[in-house]
């Protein structure tokens, strides 16, 4: 009997673990990991939040860059790090990519790290050089039909958000669009600027200036409602191209099993953050949205559809 006693007594000690930390969380320096490289959006707008968080939680919020295999390097860390809020991972759009580009992960993408907040979305858009004899995306998809195979359509390398965003509108062409693919963004878009590549999707944020000099011609944004960016310009909703829809977004997870109390916690700081108007400003000269509303549940759940619309993506852009 006393040994049953005793084995009921450890387990009980035990569950209570979890509990003791969620009670009094945080109660040390929390580890950010960001899979990006410094100054880049996703760089950015994780700092925000999370110097944010370091001014009302109390504790330091450490940023600690893990950069590489899109994003991949630090969801693996996170992934096999303590479920005890105590190391979580800020990363993009790429994290649901990544479950279907690569042919093996270090990690189980809806299993082994759990959904905390969604952070901010990032408009993108379609763009063509000034000098391309094209208005509009039906014009586009008409003249590239009838010129299969000449017109080219620059992305910032394979495995990347406007990759696939070329297969997607590539498939609707009746793959007459050739990608050309470069190792990141700047190079691509100094090619498409210059008129030695015709066709290019990126974030507004980054291509506002040029359509305002006109250096480019926007055709759409990937949006189901207009970005405060470029207003003016329709979204691929309003064209009747809801496939081609490109919800880049910004999110925080932590390691499957922490406790949902401490979950919420992080999701409340969060909110708090994306409600300043410092976060709010800079969020906007990125071209950046804050997502308010979203629970870690929701997040869930709109990860699964973009899991799937992913590995629709990658399966017409090939490897």
């Amino acid at each position: 009997m006393k040994r049953v006693i005793a084995l009921c007594l450890a387990l009980t000690a035990l569950v209570a673990i979890p509990q003791a930390r969620a009670d009094d969380f945080p109660s040390r320096p929390i580890r950010l990991i960001i899979g990006f490289p410094p100054g880049s959006a996703a760089d950015i707008t994780a700092r925000l939040v999370g110097n944010h968080m370091s001014r009302t939680l109390g504790q330091q919020v450490v940023v600690e860059v893990r950069a590489g295999a899109g994003s991949s390097l630090g969801a693996e860390l996170v992934a096999h790090a303590l479920a005890d809020g105590y190391t979580i991972l800020a990363t993009d759009i790429s994290f649901s990519i990544a479950a279907s580009f690569y042919d093996k992960l270090p990690y189980d993408s809806a299993k082994d790290l759990t959904p905390i907040s969604m952070i901010a979305t990032a408009s993108h858009a379609l763009v063509v050089t000034s000098s391309f004899p094209v208005h509009s995306v039906n014009e586009l998809i008409a003249h590239t039909k009838a010129n299969p195979g000449k017109a080219m359509f620059a992305t910032p390398g394979p495995g990347t958000i406007d990759h696939l965003g070329w297969a997607l509108l590539n498939k609707i062409a009746g793959g007459s669009i050739v990608a050309v693919p470069y190792k990141g963004s700047a190079g691509s878009l100094i090619d498409v600027v210059a008129g030695r590549v015709e066709i290019y999707s990126g974030a507004t944020g980054t291509l506002v200036n040029y359509v305002k000099s006109g250096k480019l011609r926007p055709l759409a944004v990937f949006e189901k409602e207009r970005t405060k960016v470029l207003p003016d310009v329709p979204t691929i909703a309003e064209l009747g191209l809801p496939n081609l829809e490109m919800n880049a977004w910004y999110g925080l997870f932590a390691p499957a099993g922490t406790p949902r109390e401490i979950i919420d916690e992080i999701n409340k700081e969060v909110a708090k953050s994306l409600a300043t108007k410092d976060v709010q400003e800079t969020l906007a000269l990125l071209g950046n949205a804050p997502v308010t509303g979203v629970g870690p549940d929701e997040f869930r759940e709109f990860l699964k559809a973009d899991f799937v619309k992913w590995r629709e993506a990658v399966a017409l852009a090939g490897k």
